[in-house]
């Protein structure tokens, strides 16, 4: 009887609680401002269960044409604000970046497994510090564009070879940039385990770093059960290992090295300036790589897709080559400013199909209004680029492949001039205000590069059946994660010639010889 007293007693002071929360924070809400739109959700799940189990912008773009360009769901008890315009975004995460830059601390991927991530990092003097090495490590352009340049005859090359490798080449190009930029060695085969270690992290980092992927992250407080009670402390325990040996020991290589010229050599001549510990900064290093080789794969996989539905813009991508770059030799980096219509094939696959398409949210360090709006302290506002790439105002036709919208005035997104406009600085693909993706400038020179080179090269088509009639891969059939790209889908790559498949196999055999 005592016991069921007990128990009834804890029921109402719950109740209570629950009671008092709401009814404090519906007075907050009528002083400071009123409360965003949005579907109503349930007791405790929120609308959690509404949520697909993956392509969760999807739902959140869908949820924008009913609730407006702002609006906020709950999730198990946290509150998030979904963004879908880009004017909304800048608003808030660019001018109002002071309190619109920090990340939710994930119980199970930042507090089990590592709080050195940039990525996940909350806005503090770690991330600072780290994000201004990174910086200074894209201003050393001249050592990117040799690397850049080797590894696009390699790719090019390894694709007229074996066409049906193509993600393996792919991922390929994007890693050894970014390993030979930072650790000094290059991936040639893709079997080198240091090169698979890498992938299975990251794969394994997508999987654990999305929200709700373990109990822990919905319920906490089992952060305090003893590990003997907590498989996943276990697991936790494993991949931490794992992923702390893999950067110690890339970068304590690096050291060893004392020779060329790579990012992890300049940070040893500047170590004292950035007052990094070892593990620190072997993480720095780490994400480099594992956050720059796989987005730029997913990009060039999008890319390839868009050539393969859209034919007539892989003439007019050729056309262009053709006008500007001779037969006599592959396109550089000095051609780029007389390409618009690459540069705007490239910006325009990465709108139509951006590498992280529901974005890293941003957390609010303190209560805001906007528009009369309380947004409050705590809040993760996602700047959904799914649905920010289909605002009909900015994007009319979202949906659909078209480079024009960047090279003609009567669309939105036009600016000129054209040697120097499209690019992609500031471009919403890449995040937003202090959080935007420090490696920008290298991701897009490495696209740059891949697309004018696959176009003066090769030739994409659709692979044909027995009948004849062409194999139509699905437009939108995308792994699962926070960062996406097709999954595998069949076509026919050829050289566009025999002599400039020759060139190619020429330039390759000479970069090998002088790298």
């Amino acid at each position: 009887m005592e016991s069921a007293w007990s128990r009834s007693g804890a029921a109402v002071a719950v109740v209570a609680v629950v009671v008092l929360l709401t009814w404090s924070k519906g007075k907050r809400s009528s002083r400071l401002g009123r409360a965003l739109p949005g579907p109503k959700g349930i007791p405790i799940l929120g609308n959690a269960h509404e949520l697909p189990p993956y392509h969760s912008w999807l739902k959140f773009t869908e949820w924008a044409k009913q609730y407006g360009p702002i609006y906020q769901i709950s999730i198990l008890g946290s509150s998030h604000v979904i963004v879908s315009t880009d004017k909304i975004a800048n608003h808030l995460l660019r001018d109002r970046g002071a309190h619109y830059s920090s990340r939710e601390q994930l119980p199970f991927a930042v507090k089990l497994v590592t709080n050195l991530r940039i990525a996940f990092l909350p806005y503090n003097d770690l991330w600072r510090r780290e994000r201004k090495l990174m910086t200074n490590f894209m201003k050393m352009t001249d050592l990117a564009e040799k690397v850049q340049l080797d590894e696009s005859l390699k790719l090019i090359h390894g694709l007229l070879e074996f066409p049906a490798d193509y993600e393996k080449k792919l991922n390929i190009y994007s890693s050894s940039i970014i390993m030979r930029l930072t650790y000094g060695k290059s991936v040639e085969t893709g079997e080198e385990e240091s090169f698979k270690s890498v992938l299975r992290c990251g794969h394994e980092f997508e999987r654990y770093a999305s929200p709700g992927a373990y109990l822990v992250d919905v319920f906490p407080v089992l952060l305090w059960l003893p590990k003997w009670l907590a498989p996943f402390k276990q697991e936790a325990e494993r991949l931490r290992a794992e992923v702390t040996g893999l950067f110690r020991s890339f970068l304590s290589d690096a050291m060893a090295a004392k020779q060329g010229e790579n990012f992890s050599q300049a940070w040893l001549a500047t170590q004292d300036q950035y007052q990094f510990t070892f593990d620190e900064a072997a993480f720095a290093m780490g994400q480099v790589f594992e956050a720059g080789a796989a987005t730029t794969s997913a990009a060039m996989h999008s890319y390839l897709l868009a050539l393969l539905h859209h034919p007539e813009w892989q003439k007019c991508i050729q056309a262009e080559v053709d006008s500007v770059v001779p037969s006599t030799r592959l396109p550089g980096f000095s051609d780029m400013r007389k390409l618009p219509i690459v540069r705007a094939a490239v910006k325009e696959s990465l709108r139509w199909r951006p590498v992280t398409p529901g974005n890293l949210p941003h957390k609010l360090t303190k209560d805001d209004v906007y528009e009369g709006f309380l947004i409050p302290k705590g809040t993760n506002v996602h700047a959904v680029q799914w649905a920010i790439h289909r605002d009909p105002d900015l994007y009319p036709h979202g949906d659909s492949f078209m480079p024009q919208r960047w090279l003609e005035s009567t669309f939105p997104t036009y600016r000129e001039p054209l040697d120097q406009y499209p690019n992609l600085a500031g471009f919403s693909a890449f995040g937003y205000g202090r959080r935007i993706c420090v490696g920008q400038p290298l991701a897009e020179q490495s696209l740059y590069l891949f697309a004018a080179r696959f176009a003066w090269a090769c030739n994409i088509q659709h692979q044909l059946r027995e009948d004849g009639s062409k194999i139509e891969p699905p437009l939108y059939d995308y792994t699962h994660g926070f960062s996406v790209q097709p999954n595998p889908f069949p076509f026919v790559l050829r050289a566009r010639s025999e002599d400039r498949s020759k060139l190619v196999a020429r330039g390759c055999e000479a970069a090998k010889q002088y790298s």
